[in-house]
């Protein structure tokens, strides 16, 4: 697989037949972060404002990002360039601010704040997905713009989705999404569950022009995965037998540089893994990867030499 690779990192993509953006699926909020600036810098729609501080702003739409919470997220604490007391100061408000909603079918609901009630009663029923909302207090410190979270119960791992209509993703995000992380770990804490993925919907996912610089020089030092959503994206599969476990990796159209390398056990996971991460890639591209993934997995189990196609 070979084409073209554009010089002008900078210059968007413009996908004419899409309102709604690629879904975002990422190891852990940093890797999403990167992901989310990465997706609104490349394909975002472009705003101009009049009378206003702020000249433009780049903007993707009905961005969904699901992120599998592995490892600790305080590794990124000087990553995103702030510190652990923001995260801490945030959770505090969100605390302060959630309410669950109960006797659901009923017009007067009524409001409870305690975290004890709203895992008891995931405890008790983790079959019922339980809402809660986001209300604004007497100070203004909660955005108004989030509209609700829900915790769902599978397989007895905790499932957060939070729902927000608007987020400047360079400043405000990274620390809202730690916050939820924590308050989202703290629940099934006391509920006796095991974490599980954090569900996140930005209705508009907002990049203003005075961030594009710094979120270009993010993405360039940290973003280690291959560069989606420019123009003409350019790489080459290969794929091996590596002792038993299916290996793969892109490269630079002329082999000069590793965008992204990894194994699996299974060469299915391979294959889906890939077109997860790489939403970019033509049904053409798709085909080849399931194509190779197949014969890589007859090598293995017939324990033959695997020949790349």
């Amino acid at each position: 697989m070979e084409q073209k690779q554009s010089s002008n990192k900078s210059e968007r993509k413009k996908f004419s037949s899409r309102l709604t953006t690629f879904p975002i699926y990422a190891e852990s909020i940093g890797d999403a972060w990167l992901q989310l600036l990465n997706l609104v810098l490349r394909v975002g729609f472009e705003k101009k404002f009049e009378n206003s501080s702020r000249s433009r702003v780049a903007e993707s739409l009905n961005v969904i990002l699901t992120i599998e919470q592995v490892g600790n997220e305080n590794d990124f604490y000087k990553f995103f360039g702030f510190s652990s007391d923001a995260v801490q100061r945030r959770l505090k408000i969100i605390e302060s601010a959630v309410t669950k909603l109960t006797n659901k079918n009923q017009q007067d609901k009524q409001r409870v704040g305690q975290i004890e009630i709203l895992s008891n009663q995931l405890r008790e029923s983790p079959d019922n997905d339980v809402s809660i909302f986001f209300i604004d207090d007497e100070s203004n410190r909660i955005s108004t713009d989030f509209t609700s979270v829900t915790f769902s119960v599978i397989d007895g791992k905790l499932i957060g989705s939070f729902t927000q209509l608007k987020a400047n993703i360079f400043t405000e995000w990274p620390i809202e999404a730690l916050a939820l992380a924590h308050f989202q770990r703290k629940v099934a804490e006391q509920a006796g569950l095991e974490i599980g993925a954090l569900v996140y919907m930005i209705k508009s996912a907002q990049l203003y022009d005075e961030d594009w610089e710094r979120a270009e020089e993010h993405l360039k030092e940290f973003f280690k995965r291959p560069l989606p959503l420019q123009i003409d994206p350019a790489g080459i599969f290969l794929f091996g037998n590596n002792g038993g476990k299916a290996s793969a990796m892109l490269l630079d159209h002329d082999a000069s540089e590793i965008f992204w390398e990894g194994g699996f056990d299974d060469p299915e996971d391979l294959s889906w893994y890939i077109v997860d991460v790489m939403p970019w890639l033509h049904p053409q591209h798709i085909r080849y990867v399931g194509q190779e993934c197949a014969a890589l997995m007859r090598a293995i189990k017939s324990k033959e030499c695997y020949v790349q196609g």
